[in-house]
């Protein structure tokens, strides 16, 4: 097994609204590509098991990237954001393949019920399905269904939806999604994709986390981000089961890599160069 890289300090950005927390992972390049086609989709297979709406996506010049996005607007504390450097930081080093989510619950009933009274009195359609779980149509109609809200594991409500349903996905396929899913998360804001697994099935989904007690303005733009990486990726995503249209388009996506992205130059840790799940259980 090859040793972990030091992990250094995450880089700030703000671009006047949002400020964000960043640890580059490198670039995505055609013989990388080819070098990791397992170990991509585990990224997005982390992605849901990770907190604070950390999440891994693909941003400018087809860099990796580990992040968090906060409001620059709002009154943190730098011991706060300290904190949520930390958090990056323990993320990138202790995600791993072998890490399991936890099953869907539904969020209390504090939160379920600011959820309805916000979506209710914003015009979004909200319904309660079985024990108790919200369900809230998005605008558009790249989800497969209404989005849900729920609490995984005791962490903060998040709000999901399904891009694709459960299948057993091919190699090119699989490959694909989760080259579509890290760049759906890094061109949009709030929105992470994740692929998650039941016995030998996947499915890609995308979520927004909330905070413990989310403010209305909080809920109601997740509920537009998702409704927007819906109507984005959605589509192309289930087309991207099929393996005939998976391997066409990573035949495009090696010809132009890394030139359909601009530049961003930082560079620090290979958190995409772990072991494989494979790799570990022959370890």
């Amino acid at each position: 097994m090859n040793p972990r890289p030091p992990i250094t300090r995450p880089t700030r950005h703000c671009d006047g609204e949002w400020l964000e927390l960043r640890a580059d992972l490198g670039a995505l390049t055609d013989a990388r590509l080819r070098e990791t086609e397992r170990r991509l989709p585990d990224l997005l297979a982390w992605n849901i098991t990770l907190d604070a709406g950390l999440k891994f996506v693909l941003r400018p010049r087809s860099r990796l990237v580990l992040c968090a996005e906060v409001r620059a607007t709002e009154d943190r504390e730098e011991a706060a954001l300290a904190q949520l450097e930390t958090d990056l930081i323990n993320a990138a080093r202790g995600t791993s393949p072998d890490t399991v989510p936890a099953p869907r619950s539904p969020c209390g009933d504090p939160v379920r019920d600011t959820l309805e009274t916000v979506c209710g009195d914003a015009g979004w359609n909200v319904t309660r399905g079985s024990g108790g779980m919200l369900h809230v149509q998005l605008d558009g109609s790249g989800a497969l269904g209404p989005a849900c809200v729920t609490a995984i594991g005791g962490s903060n409500p998040r709000i999901q939806a399904a891009l694709t349903p459960y299948v057993e996905m091919a190699p090119a396929s699989l490959l694909a999604l989760a080259v579509l899913g890290l760049w759906c998360g890094g061109v949009l804001r709030l929105v992470r994709a994740g692929i998650d697994r039941r016995e030998r099935q996947q499915a890609l989904w995308i979520e927004v986390c909330l905070g413990s007690q989310p403010a209305p303005g909080d809920i109601l733009d997740a509920l537009t981000a998702l409704s927007a990486a819906g109507r984005l990726a959605g589509e192309e995503a289930r087309a991207l089961l099929d393996p005939r249209i998976a391997r066409a388009y990573l035949d495009l996506l090696r010809e132009t890599l890394p030139r359909h992205f601009e530049s961003d130059p930082s560079a620090m840790s290979a958190t995409i160069n772990q072991p494989t799940t494979e790799e570990r259980k022959a370890a």
